[in-house]
């Protein structure tokens, strides 16, 4: 468990690991940021590789537009995975939060509050997204393949043409 002091001299932070470290791991460098009042630390170690023994299996992932992840296994099973979406419930909160903030007057302590709130649930919506994100690449990462296949992606060809697929390509 490690110790910090935060960069503007707060009471010390103490970090611990969701898992264990191979002893031969070593801490290369430490992150702290503070996003909308909470203390974040982010450590990086350096693992030595692991020599992979290639048993040709492999599995290959294009990401796409309307589907997240398309994947295709050397046993040829078919790996689908779309995009979360905002609900209606989502979309409608963040809506009726904006048009409350948007008939205040600028700089009111109303609609400072209400800016709190609109950036608390942008920031909870954010996070939902990297967490379907992060199961789905740990979904695909975590399979008995030894050989992952990446197909090209550039985001900003994706976006010619569709309107309203934006808010899923960023």
């Amino acid at each position: 468990c490690l110790s910090l002091v935060t960069p503007n001299g707060q009471p010390k932070m103490k970090l611990r690991y969701l898992g264990d470290l191979p002893p031969n791991a070593v801490t290369k460098n430490c992150k702290v940021w503070c996003a909308n009042g909470k203390w974040w630390a982010a450590v990086t170690h350096v693992i030595p590789d692991v020599p992979s023994v290639e048993d040709g299996t492999h599995i290959a992932i294009d990401l796409g537009i309307k589907n997240l992840v398309a994947a295709v296994t050397s046993t040829g099973e078919e790996i689908l995975t779309t995009h979360r979406k905002p609900t209606q419930k989502e979309l409608k909160r963040l809506d009726k939060l904006r048009s409350k903030r948007d008939r205040k007057k600028k700089g009111s302590r109303r609609y400072r509050y209400l800016t709190r709130r609109l950036h608390t649930e942008n920031e909870r919506w954010r996070n939902r997204q990297r967490d379907h994100l992060h199961k789905v690449s740990r979904a695909l990462t975590t399979r008995t393949e030894r050989t992952v296949v990446i197909g090209d992606v550039k985001p900003s060809e994706m976006l010619v043409g569709t309107k309203s697929l934006n808010r899923l390509i960023s």
